[in-house]
């Protein structure tokens, strides 16, 4: 696995912790 296959998919990895964090934090403080 080359390197910069490997960093694509820490990217993505963090994206989508980036995206899914902000929304489980809204909707607990939204209840």
């Amino acid at each position: 696995m080359k390197g910069e296959e490997l960093a694509v998919i820490w990217m993505l990895i963090a994206f989508q912790l980036f995206l899914s964090f902000p929304i489980k934090t809204y909707k607990h403080d939204s209840y």
